[in-house]
């Protein structure tokens, strides 16, 4: 998929926001597909094609406009079905060191470990019940509040 930046300021490609999904344009915002928000933890721009990534940047939208600061960015997530499988990633997976896997091809968890030990995703196939636990351990003062 392609974002139709275009469509604000003529340029291609994401559009780029902040946290609160301000454009460069005054009282213009974006989120969903077309946008880029801010990722302080990346340090650059991070557009993320889910559903769920654009249901959080609409409310990060929404809370900018009413004045509010954006809540912390939740753990990027995304699932698909896909021939029988249940296929769920939590996290980002750049920078990871090596994968410990647990399970089988039927049913899996891949941990990407960074080169201190520490998590920094998981794909997760047919284990929807550790979904939750692995979201706590990635980010778990996020998911405190």
């Amino acid at each position: 998929a392609e974002p139709a930046g275009e469509l604000l300021l003529g340029a291609s490609g994401p559009i780029e926001t902040d946290e609160g999904g301000r454009t460069g344009l005054p009282s213009v915002f974006a989120c969903g597909d077309v946008a880029a928000p801010w990722s302080a933890e990346r340090s650059r721009h991070v557009r993320l094609e889910h559903w769920t990534s654009a249901a959080e940047q609409a409310a990060s939208v929404a809370r900018a406009i009413l004045g509010r600061e954006p809540r912390a960015r939740p753990t990027p997530y995304f699932w698909s079905d896909q021939f029988g499988l249940r296929l769920q990633h939590v996290g980002s997976a750049g920078g990871w060191e090596r994968i410990v896997l647990d399970g089988d091809e039927t049913s899996l968890v891949a941990r990407y470990l960074a080169q201190d030990g520490r998590l920094v995703a998981a794909l997760l196939v047919n284990r929807p019940q550790q979904v939750g636990p692995v979201r706590r351990e990635l980010a778990p003062e996020l998911l405190a509040a």
